[in-house]
């Protein structure tokens, strides 16, 4: 990165000091991320416990979403239960394409192995407590 730099300053061209140092922040940053993106281990816990999450969060959402009073074949009859379902059906497909998109960046699974153990836990608490 300080090659760069040297680069832009050869060419005649002027970088002020701030936007050098913030230029150096970033590419260590960068360095740090490739160096550090973890371990398979890792990955494999923190992808376990996102998936996990997702999927007591869209049984948490079929159940809120199912309807009230009535089976599934006479939801024209109640609006207010047509609506919960199509919100409940819209987000249960949100969360679906949320568990096959694998984030890219290494930090996400990371706090993912953090608050997994945490989060996990009381999800399952909260769809206890509703069912």
């Amino acid at each position: 990165m300080k090659g760069a730099i040297a680069g832009v300053a050869e060419r005649g061209l002027a970088v002020d000091a701030p936007a050098a140092v913030s230029l150096q922040c970033a590419a260590t940053a960068v360095q740090f991320a490739r160096r550090n993106a973890g371990s398979a281990l890792m990955k494999m816990l923190g992808l376990l416990f996102r998936t996990l999450f997702i999927l007591v969060l869209v049984v948490l959402t079929v159940r809120v979403a199912h309807p009230q009073m009535e089976t599934i074949w006479s939801l024209h009859e109640t609006p207010s239960d047509l609506l919960r379902v199509a919100l409940g059906l819209g987000v249960v497909i949100w969360l679906a394409v949320n568990i096959f998109q694998v984030p890219k960046d290494p930090g996400v699974f990371r706090t993912w192995l953090y608050l997994g153990p945490v989060l996990i836990p009381l999800a399952v608490l909260c769809t206890a407590v509703i069912w």
